[in-house]
């Protein structure tokens, strides 16, 4: 630099060569600072933007943008979002496995430790389906296929499957009937209020729970009221955020990871339904999803005659379709407990090899099977060869809208991963029209 500076200026002399230098020195200086100053001023500009972005959606009744992601995080996200299937699959093939190992227990101190058992496990689901269904939402992966919505059907379905939970901390779910349709994704709507539901049996001090709708103008919101402590007006709105928990004072004290409101919210975010919370402390709280009405369903006609038990040594030959042996292995067993037959493969060629002369009654499929075969195209080539009217069911995690698009198209019933036993035995029977027997 001084040979450089003396080329410049020729033989100046060796003071003004220094404070040249020093001058050069400073007002590089000053021009990191002015750079940091700027770089400073954009970022500021940049979150005022946001900020008027934001107060401008409000006035509009609409979401605020999105934060910008952060790279790690998101990374993270979507690796748990692509690893779902594969980290649910596990807990799916236990909970089956544990479901026939307490049908073979009989002594007290045995059933004890089983329920124990089921507890933890039922736990350690409930926290990784949790995480994974965070993860799909905060990575942006998740699916929405909006539609009209039956609510009445729905809100039943879930009442039906909670009733044992509830009967067993002794609390009645009551329902009441709507016939609303909205625009949703049933999916996605499905998963909003699951942990509602959840929640109202865990922290419930009382004994009732009320599931409902109320029509609010061109607003229908879902509801769930409980008995419980209720929620301090400065809680309120941090109940829905992650990892924190509610109140340990209802009928279940076993602590979870403060997701479930979470993705309540942020699942109503990507769907554009309003989520909140209305309550008394000490007087319980009504959690609310505000879902846009979308017609009204037709009165329902009589009900449907229950099927009717099978008779004589006539079993249900059940097609069983799963890449995944220990799944395959868990379903057989089930079904075998419930009084069906099974045949099993993880393809078309092997399923029919094991099918041999024999007709199945029922195809259960997997969605994703062995070499890239789907569920679907399995189903249509045993209806070729066994006929169209054969009943089909779709045991999947998968809620891609193509994917249920497919299934609704083919006339197979899609049953979600992870399902408990009892939801799966019902689904056969209505698939069926036949009452298995109890295993």
């Amino acid at each position: 630099m001084r040979n450089l500076l003396r080329n410049l200026i020729g033989a100046a002399p060796a003071e003004t060569l220094a404070e040249t230098e020093a001058a050069l020195e400073a007002a590089r200086r000053q021009g990191d600072a002015d750079r940091q100053a700027l770089q400073a001023a954009r970022a500021e500009a940049a979150s005022l933007r946001a900020a008027l972005a934001a107060a401008e959606a409000k006035a509009r009744d609409l979401p605020p943008p999105p934060a910008t992601p952060d790279p790690a995080g998101q990374q993270t996200f979507r690796l748990l979002a692509a690893a779902s299937h594969d980290l649910r699959q596990p807990f799916q093939a236990m909970r089956l496995f544990l479901h026939l190992l307490e049908g073979r227990l009989s002594a007290p101190k045995d059933l004890e430790l089983a329920q124990r058992l089921e507890e933890a496990l039922e736990a350690g689901a409930g926290q990784v389906n949790a995480l994974l269904d965070l993860a799909t939402l905060e990575a942006g992966t998740a699916k929405v296929s909006l539609g009209a919505v039956p609510l009445g059907p729905l809100l039943s379905r879930l009442v039906e499957e909670f009733t044992p939970q509830a009967a067993a901390k002794g609390i009645t779910l009551r329902l009441v009937a709507t016939r609303a349709a909205v625009r949703s994704d049933p999916v996605l709507l499905e998963k909003m209020l699951r942990p509602l539901l959840d929640n109202a049996i865990r922290f419930g001090t009382g004994d009732k729970v009320l599931v409902g709708a109320r029509r609010r103008g061109a607003v229908v919101e879902a509801q769930v009221l409980d008995q419980g402590p209720g929620i301090p007006a400065e809680r309120q709105d941090a109940v829905f955020q992650p990892f924190i928990r509610g109140d340990d004072r209802g009928k279940d004290r076993k602590g979870g990871l403060g997701l479930g409101l979470a993705i309540v919210r942020r699942t109503g975010d990507l769907l554009g339904h309003a989520t909140g919370v209305r309550t008394v402390p000490g007087r319980g709280a009504c959690f609310f999803v505000g879902l846009a009405l979308d017609g009204v369903v037709p009165a329902a006609g009589p009900e449907p005659a229950a099927p009717e038990p099978a008779t004589g040594d006539a079993r249900l030959l059940v097609a069983l379709a799963e890449d995944d042996r220990l799944q395959l292995a868990a379903l057989e067993s089930m079904v075998g407990g419930w009084g069906c037959d099974a045949a099993l493969g993880g393809g078309t060629a092997e399923l029919l090899e094991s099918l041999g002369d024999r007709a199945p009654g029922l195809v259960v499929t997997d969605y994703r099977l062995s070499k890239g075969l789907t569920g679907p195209q399995l189903v249509a080539a045993l209806r070729h060869r066994y006929g169209t009217a054969l009943p089909a069911l779709m045991l999947t995690g998968d809620t891609h809208p193509d994917t249920l698009a497919l299934a609704k198209a083919a006339n197979i019933t899609v049953v979600h991963k992870p399902v408990h036993p009892a939801r799966l035995r019902r689904a056969i029977e209505q698939a069926t029209g036949r009452v298995l027997a109890e295993g």
